[in-house]
């Protein structure tokens, strides 16, 4: 008889490897508290099912299936799923739904420890507001590390897992890869197919006898040995967001050899490329404004080559050192004197010191007001249990509530750590801004890439009437003589060169800056500008690091 009136439950434990590092949620904390609430509301524990380092933005995991298997099963007499939290078992509401509505099928209710809701109007309600809840911050997350992902690109760095022959690394601070001790085995690969005429079959054996092995100790299998030499990443190249960026990493191979092999894998008859990917650095960061980007090429001339950058398809040729100098007087326009710049520095210098004053201060203010908000929402989930106030008017200060919790949390995320070596970053910064044509021109070719980016981050696209950019960086918006819709019109005419001379009066040489017009105030707050100059200064110690 006792057998027949026991409550049978299972418990239901997830944790990704990010989640327990931050929120100290340990699969170990949570089947303690999980066991604590069964015996205290009489269930008797049946099954424990663990998910470690899983994902809940899908419902595709191992042990969960098992589990709403074993739920649904008559025989097993399930009445509950017992979790820590509602998130535990998924952070989108569509599954969290479905999930819910198979275990009611079979009479199995889900018991949330940390959350708590009845099987009521206003219960359903409350547990429905929690699901959304988790899936509103997995979005915000998610928004979060897309946006991280595509400022690192811009920056150079690779932030996915490491392919073979690089590890994941970490330099001063931020991710990106470096070549590891398999990077060898990755260039011999390489070597072999430009120089042996056999199959790729053969060489990967023959590699494989040499030690190519996955980390697991098996031989490199024929899919990811395809993959290997189709990667353009080991010549420094990251294809992500559909663009192009030139990696700050060390490259395991030079382009020249990548392409090679490229050339032989699909059969055609190799040549060089190094001129083609090195010489122009503008290629690809300009377009034609139908989006088709500017690329380079050499043209053979009756005594010798000469450089060009074209758009094929629209009649867009422009000899390379034409273009290059408009560049370089497009960036002198934003360049800065000795006296304004000294300015600028004695400002940062004077708020930073005001500013790390502030911060502890600041920061708490902002803590003592989450923690305020947090006990609002508190009060009014009870007096909506206890019937003082209505589910539709609860719902509306809920989501009010969830919105000003979340602006202050943005709040403290972006509350800046202090500069270190402030005197260095400003030094960085003054070499750059007072001369930023000749800069780029004096640089190398990743450091263009690098200077390029960071001015104009949406790249420039030239029109006939008139070369545009939808964005420059926010630093040149600290000097108030070339604010939103200001063009820029280059004077080249000192130029000695005949061929410059006579393309001068091209309307496409004046740069006109189209931003949002609406803006009430273009100017930049002293803690951006150090933001920015930060940015600036990392740029070529990343490069500097490289190169040492």
């Amino acid at each position: 008889m006792h057998e027949e009136h026991t409550k049978h439950c299972v418990i239901y434990c997830r944790v990704s490897t990010k989640e327990q590092a931050e929120e100290g949620n340990s699969l170990i904390t949570q089947e303690r508290l999980c066991r604590e609430y069964a015996a205290t509301n009489g269930y008797t524990v049946a099954e424990i099912y663990i998910e470690q380092g899983e994902s809940a933005k899908t419902a595709d995991r191992t042990e969960l299936k098992k589990m709403i298997s074993y739920c649904t099963t008559k025989k097993n007499q399930v009445k509950a799923v017992v979790v820590y939290k509602i998130d535990r078992l998924s952070r989108n509401t569509d599954d969290y739904s479905q999930i819910r509505m198979m275990l009611k099928r079979y009479e199995v209710e889900i018991k949330s420890i940390s959350e708590y809701f009845e099987d009521t109007p206003a219960g359903r309600f409350m547990e429905n507001i929690i699901a959304n809840v988790a899936q509103f911050d997995n979005d915000v997350r998610a928004e979060r590390c897309a946006g991280g992902m595509k400022e690192a690109v811009k920056e150079g760095r690779y932030v996915w897992m490491a392919p073979y022959g690089y590890s994941n690394v970490k330099v001063n601070g931020k991710s990106t890869i470096a070549p590891n001790e398999l990077a060898g085995l990755v260039q011999k690969v390489f070597e072999r197919i430009a120089t042996a005429q056999l199959p790729l079959e053969e060489i990967r054996q023959e590699m494989i006898a040499v030690g190519l092995r996955m980390p697991n100790g098996n031989p490199m299998s024929v899919n990811n040995f395809h993959k290997l030499v189709r990667r353009e990443l080991y010549c420094g190249v990251i294809k992500k967001f559909g663009s192009e960026y030139e990696g700050s990493f060390e490259s395991i191979l030079s382009k020249e050899l990548f392409y090679k092999v490229q050339d032989i894998i699909n059969g055609k008859r190799t040549r060089a490329r190094t001129a083609h990917d090195t010489d122009f650095p503008l290629r690809r960061f300009l377009y034609h404004p139908q989006g088709k980007a500017v690329t380079g090429c050499w043209a053979k001339g009756r005594l010798k080559k000469y450089p060009y950058y074209m758009v094929h398809g629209f009649k867009v040729n422009i000899r390379k050192e034409l273009l290059e100098e408009t560049f370089a007087g497009w960036l002198d326009n934003f360049k800065f004197d000795i006296s304004t710049f000294e300015q600028l520095r004695k400002q940062i210098e004077v708020t930073l010191n005001g500013y790390e004053l502030l911060t502890p201060g600041f920061k708490q203010q902002v803590e003592n007001q989450i923690k305020q908000v947090k006990e609002k929402q508190s009060a009014i989930i009870n007096k909506n249990i206890q019937g003082v106030i209505p589910d539709e008017l609860c719902r509306e200060k809920l989501q009010e509530l969830y919105i000003e919790l979340h602006t202050l949390n943005q709040q403290i995320n972006q509350i800046m750590q202090p500069v270190k070596d402030l005197s260095a970053v400003l030094d960085t910064a003054r070499k750059v801004l007072l001369q930023p044509g000749q800069t780029w021109k004096n640089a190398n070719y990743k450091d263009k890439l690098l200077l390029q980016s960071f001015y104009f981050p949406d790249g420039i696209a030239i029109y006939k009437s008139g070369s545009r950019t939808p964005k420059v960086c926010k630093l040149l918006k600290v000097k108030s003589d070339f604010r939103v819709s200001k063009s820029l019109n280059v004077d080249i005419r000192k130029n000695k060169s005949n061929i410059l001379h006579k393309q001068i009066s091209l309307p496409w040489q004046e740069l006109k800056i189209i931003e949002e017009e609406n803006k009430k105030d273009s100017s930049l707050t002293t803690m951006e500008t150090v933001q920015e100059l930060l940015v600036l200064s990392e740029l070529f110690k990343m490069e500097k690091d490289r190169l040492n």
